[in-house]
């Protein structure tokens, strides 16, 4: 092979091999890394109960502990309103006296009249779940 065109080869696979790791490193996905929480669309302004609930249930998934506790709530709360740019509060924690008793989480909407009630509970291993949307 003549200089010339070893040269040449050497010019075209550095920008190859280039490519080549930037795709092969893009594609990895972490493990640690939680998928990511649409807000917006058909989510948590929209009509659909069962993708409210896939949405919140993706936040409590995301933090560091689902216990039910009064302090978790707080944490879920402060999470949502941060991420999706709306207010969700916790007016009080385990004051609907159901059985088992739930949590009502208020979610509004920046520049409207809409809320939305979500209701969570506990399992029997006293971890945080949605039970119901209104």
């Amino acid at each position: 092979m003549s200089p010339e065109k070893n040269h040449m080869n050497r010019k075209l696979l550095l920008p190859l091999l280039l490519v080549l790791v930037c795709l092969g490193s893009a594609c990895k996905k972490s493990p640690d890394q939680p998928p990511p929480i649409i807000c917006y669309g058909p989510g948590l302004a929209g009509s659909d109960a069962d993708g409210v609930k896939i949405i919140i249930t993706s936040f409590i998934k995301n933090l560091p502990s689902q216990q039910y506790t009064a302090d978790n709530l707080d944490k879920l709360a402060k999470d949502i309103s941060d991420k999706c740019d709306v207010i969700a509060k916790v007016p009080c924690f385990n004051c609907i006296k159901t059985f088992p008793s739930m949590t009502e989480l208020i979610i509004s909407f920046p520049n409207s009249t809409l809320q939305k009630a979500v209701d969570i509970s506990y399992t029997a291993s006293n971890e945080m779940k949605v039970v119901n949307v209104h």
